[in-house]
């Protein structure tokens, strides 16, 4: 289970599997109340999510290449973590079939763009939090990846679908702004009965360094 700021699952038996009773479903708490513990919980606590931007260097030792937490760790809640390492391990091993000659900037010219989906999906949803100073907030807007709402039940399993293939690196972030995803959100926000794009066209109403982020997570 996962916590922010004063909000943390204790690490006490008996408050540890209350804690769960607040969860939105019931499936974490039945698991940890119908099995056996191995041992007592433990708590740790996560630092910054942060992104050590080495394309941005001037010079850097040729044939230095960083994966992992030591190229940018994230908010491991939304699981984009060890994905991005192996996503980055591919390109490594694509950048090494063209030989070791400019392999470090070739190499962390190219993981930008892997790197890039992961952050702005995990940094951008937290600056939803409070906790946030609004300066982050204001800096960070443009790269935000996250699920607009979409009142409308066939309409929230269309975008939410399409959110989570984005997440799961399945799609590009662009699917999220397709005329498919964007006319179910301005539907559900302008509270119109169903129509199609061609009804309204005909009506005339068609418009349809390092980087540091994240309070603290347990």
């Amino acid at each position: 289970m996962l916590g922010m700021n004063d909000e943390v699952p204790p690490a006490v038996p008996g408050a540890f599997e209350e804690f769960a009773t607040r969860l939105a479903g019931d499936e974490l708490h039945r698991l940890i109340t119908t099995a056996e513990p191995v041992t007592d919980p433990n708590r740790f606590r996560i630092g910054p999510s942060v992104r050590r931007r080495y394309e941005r260097c001037a010079r850097l030792p040729e044939g230095f290449v960083a994966l992992g937490d030591s190229l940018c760790c994230f908010n491991p809640a939304y699981g984009q973590g060890m994905t991005t390492a192996a996503m980055t391990a591919i390109w490594l091993r694509t950048c090494l079939e063209s030989g070791v000659d400019g392999l470090t900037s070739r190499y962390f010219k190219g993981v930008t763009t892997i790197v890039d989906v992961p952050w702005a999906i995990t940094v951008g949803n937290d600056l939803r939090f409070p906790e946030w100073p609004a300066r982050a907030r204001g800096a960070s807007r443009s790269s935000r990846v996250h699920a607009p709402p979409a009142p409308r039940r066939d309409d929230r399993h269309v975008v939410g679908e399409t959110f989570l293939k984005v997440a799961n690196f399945l799609v590009p972030p662009q699917k999220l702004i397709s005329p498919r995803v964007l006319w179910r959100v301005w539907r559900g926000r302008a509270g119109k009965p169903t129509a199609t794009i061609g009804q309204h066209r005909r009506n005339g109403s068609a418009k349809p360094n390092t980087d540091t982020a994240s309070p603290d997570q347990h």
